[in-house]
């Protein structure tokens, strides 16, 4: 992901918990994730961030299906506070976006790792004039070294 950087300082805090179950192969996920800028030196300070995800994962072990497989079914909710600008608050920023995304995950010689992922917005609130989102895909490919 590629993000333009407003050149302030921010913090992030996250969190992070799961519960699995591996006599199912089930695993629960809770993710939070709050960002919070300064101004920088154009008197511009992004809105403050949360994310907010849940997610449930499965994997998949049906006889005849071969190889690693796990599919994972995720409930994110993003919240975007106004951005602030010199002259006061930017009014065409910040909102909410709720998404529902599953996911499909396979291991490939025990070292790649293959990931397929729809972005399906179910809610979207922004202030004022913005671009909305229709869907995302995206497919990623990763692959494990040992150090």
């Amino acid at each position: 992901e590629v993000q333009p950087a407003s050149g302030s300082w921010g913090s992030v805090f996250q969190l992070f918990l799961v519960k699995e179950i591996p006599v199912s192969g089930t695993r629960y996920f809770v993710t939070s994730r709050v960002e919070t800028s300064g101004k920088n030196r154009d008197e511009y300070q992004q809105g403050k961030a949360l994310y907010t995800s849940l997610f449930y994962s499965k994997h998949l072990m049906f006889n005849g299906l071969k190889g690693d497989w796990t599919a994972i079914l995720q409930l994110r909710d993003e919240w975007r506070g106004k951005d602030h600008i010199a002259a006061g608050i930017k009014e065409s920023s910040g909102g909410h976006i709720l998404y529902l995304s599953p996911q499909i995950n396979t291991y490939i010689s025990e070292k790649w790792n293959l990931s397929l992922t729809l972005d399906l917005p179910v809610y979207q609130n922004f202030n004022g004039t913005q671009m909305s989102s229709r869907c995302g895909v995206s497919l990623n490919l990763a692959r494990d070294f040992s150090l």
